[in-house]
């Protein structure tokens, strides 16, 4: 395992296949580029990681799919998916940092009826978690938690790659979950 050097055509195989090795070796291969990536512009390491994660499950989903086609390199779309995300969430917190400086109190009372179909959505999206096995409750809930891909992995008593698959795949069935549910439409259209 320690001389795991794949092609991209393997890796991308052992990937789909939820290879442990797989994501052993991404891990030690751009963890740290990402890392660099994120704590050089704005971010911490707890953001590193989770731009990882997230950059991970977007990859596996890219693949899953079967549609996209890798122009250059597994690595290089990788690290392309992990940079877009973190400017998406750059973006994001600008924007609603901007947004909450600016609110008056008439957008506020607007929101209300927002609120309240979120308390909703809330609402069916526990009753999808309640219906999941309980490893699945247990890794969803600690990630609810703001717990790090590291910490559930010790709690669990995982490495960090099979938590990030396992929150992968358990976010894929509470998505089916959720929107089998009688209440989900109208809800999140």
């Amino acid at each position: 395992m320690e001389n795991y050097i794949p092609d991209d055509k393997t890796l991308m195989k052992a990937i789909r296949a939820r290879k442990d090795e797989a994501f052993v070796y991404l891990h030690k291969q751009y963890y740290d580029a990402v890392k660099y990536f994120v704590t050089k512009n704005s971010g911490s390491e707890e953001d590193a990681e989770d731009v990882y994660g997230e950059g991970i499950a977007i990859l596996m989903e890219m693949l899953d799919d079967g549609e996209y086609i890798i122009k250059n390199t597994l690595a290089g779309l990788f690290i392309s998916v992990c940079k877009n995300k973190w400017v998406s969430v750059l973006r994001k917190r600008r924007s609603e940092s901007f947004f909450m400086e600016s609110r008056s109190w008439a957008v506020l009372l607007h929101n209300i009826d927002r609120d309240i179909k979120k308390d909703k959505e809330q609402d069916i999206l526990w009753k999808g978690i309640a219906m999941l096995k309980k490893e699945c409750q247990k890794i969803i809930k600690y990630f609810l938690d703001g717990k790090a891909m590291k910490e559930i992995a010790t709690i669990m008593g995982y490495t960090a790659a099979t938590v990030r698959t396992k929150k992968y795949e358990c976010n894929k069935y509470l998505k089916k979950v959720v929107q089998d549910q009688p209440e989900y439409p109208g809800y999140w259209e």
